[in-house]
Formats: structure tokens, sequence, C-alpha cells
């Protein structure tokens, strides 16, 4: 779709009929004046707030930037936070908008940042929307994977307020730790960085945490032979690769 688009947010009761007291009979569509908008990132706040993630493209040479988004209980943007409940980051060459919400109430985006190369990207902000500049770089955490393309699907938590992006590039099946600071774990994997090979080519879809701690970055995997498998890897807390997991780590299923 090369067309406008907006955010849209559904919510729907336990029984799936529409929330009549949010938004619009169930239905928010928010409009925030830019050529294309797409949320794909979502967190519930203790309060009942909602947060969503995602990007807008702000010209016609196809630049995007993050936004934050946060809604009251009855779909209402909370004007509150950042300007009218909003919050542009300006930073260029972004995709894959996630988003959580830390025990201290501060909230993480998170995603791709492929400027000359990809780079796996987390930034902090406390609950006003603010910038949070004592973490990574004035707000900003990055990783340099190298390369060019790639996607980073998944963001989850860990104890001591450690954060974990899973992703992959080319046949690399990847999760990438920061410490509470916005510093690279350099006890996780590989100076902060634990990887698999998955096949020819690697599709992540998502990152799972178990109460081991241990992680899953999941999705599909395509063959030399050009099939399209599902793919999961195992990586043990310290971003080893769990030898326990299928074999030597990784599970290939055929379709």
């Amino acid at each position: 779709n090369n067309g406008p688009s907006d955010i849209l947010l559904l919510r729907y009761l336990e029984n799936g009929s529409p929330d009549s007291i949010f938004g619009n009979n169930g239905v928010v569509v928010s409009n925030l004046g830019n050529l294309k908008e797409s949320a794909t990132g979502l967190a519930l706040q203790p309060d009942g707030d909602i947060v969503i993630a995602g990007i807008q493209k702000v010209n016609e040479d196809g630049d995007y930037q993050y936004i934050l988004g946060r809604y009251l209980e009855n779909g209402s943007l909370d004007n509150s936070f950042g300007v009218g409940g909003i919050v542009e980051t300006g930073w260029g060459g972004l995709w894959d908008s996630l988003v959580a919400i830390q025990p201290n109430g501060e909230i993480l985006l998170a995603g791709r940042h492929a400027v000359g190369t990809l780079s796996y990207g987390v930034a902090r902000y406390d609950g006003n929307g603010d910038l949070d500049l004592a973490f990574g770089d004035n707000g900003l955490a990055l990783m340099d994977m190298g390369g060019t393309d790639g996607s980073v699907p998944g963001l989850v938590l860990q104890g001591e307020g450690k954060i974990v992006l899973g992703g992959g590039s080319d046949d690399v099946f990847a999760a990438v730790r920061f410490d509470s600071s916005g510093v690279i774990d350099a006890a996780f994997g590989n100076a902060g960085v634990a990887t698999s090979s998955v096949g020819f080519l690697a599709f992540p879809n998502e990152l799972l945490y178990s109460t081991d701690g241990k992680l899953k970055v999941a999705g599909s995997a395509l063959s030399p032979e050009f099939d399209l498998d599902i793919a999961v890897v195992g990586f043990n807390p310290d971003g080893s690769l769990d030898e326990g997991f299928g074999e030597g780590g990784l599970v290939i299923t055929d379709l």
C-alpha cells in the first residue's frame, strides 16, 4: 500500500464483541498528519494505559522515524505524554518498532536502526515521554551488527534490568543483550551477541524468554534448495547455544 495510512487500535470484550467504551464502539483511528503511519508494537501499563510503538513516513524521499503513542483506557490520546500523546524520535533508517514497559514505568522503544550498517537499537523514555539521556548514548543504545539488511522482531526484559533484542540477517538468528544502563553486556554470548546459523536465509519472527532464563529465537529459514522451513534456536542465559535443545541448539521443521 503506497497511499496514506493511519494507526488503528481495536479493543474487544472477553466474548469477542467490540468494547463500546473504547474509542468509537471499540475502534480508535489516529491520523498524526504524516504521509504514512503504522504501529507494530503494543504494551499495557499497570494503570491500564496503552503504549504503542510505530513508524511514520516524514517525506516523499521515503525517510521514516520512530513514534510512541499513549492512549487512556477510553481510547483517547494521553495529552500528558509527549506532545498531544505522541513522541517522535527523529531517528532515521528505522523499522521493526517494539515497545516494553519496565517495572519502574520507564518505556523501551526498540527495533532496527539501519543508517550505513544494520544495528539493533533500543531507546528509553520516562513516564512523560521524555528521553532518558542517561541511557546508552543520549538515550539510544546501539549494537552494530554489520551488513545492511535484517530485522529485529523481538524484545524481552530479563532480571536486573537487562534488555534482550532478537533478530537476524543473512543465514543467522541472533540475540543482543544490553545492561540496565544501555551498555552492551559483554558477558552475554560473544561480546554481547549470540548467533546461530539456520540455513541459507533467515527470517526471524519472535523472541521468547522462559522462566529458567533461556531464550528462543523463532522464525523461518530458506534452505539452499529454496525450501521454507520453521526454525527455532535456543540460547542459554549466558548467550551460549542450548545444546540440549534440538540438535546443538537448533530445531528445523520441514514444511
